[in-house]
């Protein structure tokens, strides 16, 4: 009987590609040499989406969350910019 294995689909190439900055992002926040401000920047970004003073207040279910999503979306950017080379 083969081994399971050999049935097993191929991951599409977006599904490597993702994984590969899931990777390459996990790598960079757990190298001691890499850029303190970045990890630092991200931390911030998380606390800002977290907190609940922010520029715009969340109580506007719809324009209260803009201001969070524009701080992740840079941040994540940043992130997976940052962690290229760690892919």
């Amino acid at each position: 009987m083969p081994a399971m294995d050999a049935y097993a689909p191929e991951p599409a190439p977006i599904v490597r590609r993702k994984a590969g900055h899931l990777v390459g992002a996990w790598r960079f926040l757990r190298d001691p040499k890499a850029s303190l401000l970045g990890k630092v920047l991200l931390a911030l970004a998380v606390v800002y989406v977290i907190s609940p003073i922010d520029f715009l207040p969340d109580v506007a279910p719809v324009i209260g969350w803009i201001d969070d999503v524009i701080v992740m979306v840079i941040a994540g950017t940043y992130l997976f910019r940052s962690a290229q080379r760690y892919r």
